[in-house]
């Protein structure tokens, strides 16, 4: 029945609710397994999109070396451009349909599914096989030419990165309290897209804008965390 739904729909978010107070009085053995990974969840996911950048530069500099007029004249440079741009297209499209659909489109109305307390229901958008679909699907994409954004991608890939790594053995105390497993994804929000701009105060902001159903207080202070670790090290990189 619907009225039963929504009121378990709203017990959860009362859950939420009350298990995030508890988040600000954390035990202090706790706060530098946090501290610590909240600088690593900044620095992986803006080593990796660095890398991507990397790699979308290397191919369209490639692409336009090979396409040269000097070298080949107008008709044939264009027709090796249009070529390699096309085959870079489709690979994109190649590896999201065999490896994993969840990495089609930009990502964010996943993770704001996730935020919203669909966590669970969702896991399969946070595969590595996801990940690895994203990241050479939007190299390949942005390569060969589409208009494709960095955002989204961005911010799915960091958010893919922090369930990983807090399903490592030493961060996994983390996981067990749900409302701080959701801050953490929304802390890798706000990395995502200050890693793309280097905007600490942006990415969190714009966080609070994709979680704007509810917004746990303390997740203020580790998203501005996470995101200085990982424009830092973007920028300095």
């Amino acid at each position: 029945p619907a009225g039963a739904s929504i009121g378990s729909r709203l017990d959860d978010l009362q859950g939420l609710t009350s298990s995030g107070s508890t988040t600000m009085n954390q035990p202090r053995a706790s706060l530098p397994r946090l501290v610590v990974f909240l600088i690593l969840l900044g620095i992986l996911p803006a080593s990796l999109i660095f890398v991507v950048d990397l790699i979308v530069h290397a191919l369209t500099d490639a692409r336009e070396h090979l396409s040269d007029d000097s070298r080949h004249g107008f008709f044939p440079g264009y027709l090796i451009y249009a070529l390699t741009g096309v085959v870079l297209c489709l690979l994109s499209t190649l590896y999201c349909y065999l490896w994993s659909t969840d990495a089609e489109g930009s990502g964010i109305p996943q993770m704001k599914s996730i935020m919203s307390g669909f966590y669970d229901k969702c896991k399969s958008a946070l595969s590595l096989w996801t990940l690895a679909a994203k990241a050479l699907g939007l190299v390949c994409a942005i390569g060969g030419g589409l208009p494709v954004g960095w955002e989204g991608p961005n911010v799915h890939i960091s958010c893919i990165i922090a369930h990983h790594l807090s399903r490592i053995p030493w961060f996994r105390p983390l996981r067990r309290d749900r409302a701080l497993r959701l801050q953490i994804m929304v802390c890798a929000c706000s990395v995502g897209l200050a890693s793309s701009f280097g905007t600490p105060v942006g990415g969190v902001l714009y966080a609070l804008e994709t979680t704007a159903s509810f917004y746990l207080i303390p997740t203020f202070w580790k998203s501005t965390l996470a995101t200085i670790a990982g424009a830092v090290f973007f920028m300095t990189y």
